[in-house]
């Protein structure tokens, strides 16, 4: 068991306070392929599968799998992934134009604005469920759920030393602005699912995505529980459109 953080248990928070309905998981990069092997019963892929893919059998399966170069049938997601060579044919974001974007600017601008890994810095992505303990310590924790959960576990971390979170939306290719924008900055972030995520790796479309260090999601964490204790807790209680809502405000703020 990781010394420093006690991932079972904030997975047992996590479900106790949020009442969750999705796994939450650990995901770490890997510098070298071989170190796969260090990790028990890490399955590899049998099928070719998006990114995305990799995470929600992670999330819904209980899968603890690995990516390396050479699982991911698309070129701009196995790029982003830093798993495939960044050319100009790649970086010019062309990939998406007449898709999602009208024109070559368009295609070119999107890549350009988010975050990707460096072909070269890692070999594998390994995505495991955070209370499996069959990563020592992963490098992001993502928590998926419904909004209002996620809403409460952000007021949790925003509880102490409070700093607004600066997320942006990007549109498709979301795992670029909240796992791997964690992974490269070290921030927390909030995404919606894209198309692709929805499609292929069944988020669902009602769900919201926060990705953090572990160190972050046991502030969240910590703070969650704090506002829990208050009653500041999910499921939010409705007082309904036509209440007085004196009642409700004075619940938790009347000192």
């Amino acid at each position: 068991m990781n010394q420093e953080y006690d991932f079972a248990e904030m997975t047992k928070d996590l479900f106790s306070l949020l009442r969750l309905r999705i796994t939450p998981i650990g995901i770490k990069a890997l510098e070298k392929e071989a170190d796969i092997d260090k990790i028990p019963r890490c399955r590899r892929a049998k099928a070719k599968h998006t990114a995305c893919q990799f995470l929600g059998q992670a999330m819904n399966l209980g899968y603890t799998i690995a990516m390396v170069s050479g699982d991911n049938p698309i070129a701009m997601c196995e790029g982003l992934h830093g798993l495939r060579p960044q050319d100009d044919e790649w970086k010019s974001g062309q990939s998406a134009v007449g898709v999602w974007y009208a024109t070559p600017a368009d295609g070119k601008a999107h890549l350009d604005t988010y975050p990707y890994i460096p072909h070269g810095k890692y070999e594998a992505i390994v995505a495991s469920p955070l209370n499996s303990g069959k990563l020592e310590k992963p490098d992001v924790c993502m928590v998926v759920g419904l909004p209002g959960q996620i809403f409460i576990l952000l007021a949790g971390f925003l509880r102490h030393d409070y700093k607004p979170l600066d997320t942006p939306i990007i549109g498709e290719s979301s795992c670029s602005q909240h796992w791997i924008r964690t992974l490269m900055t070290g921030k927390p972030n909030v995404s919606l699912p894209c198309f692709a995520e929805m499609r292929f790796a069944q988020y669902p479309d009602d769900c919201v995505i926060f990705t953090c260090t572990p160190k972050d999601l046991k502030k969240a964490i910590d703070g969650t529980r704090e506002l829990n204790k208050i009653g500041l807790r999910y499921p939010i209680p409705g007082y309904g459109v036509m209440a007085d809502a004196q009642m409700g405000h004075d619940a938790s703020y009347k000192k």
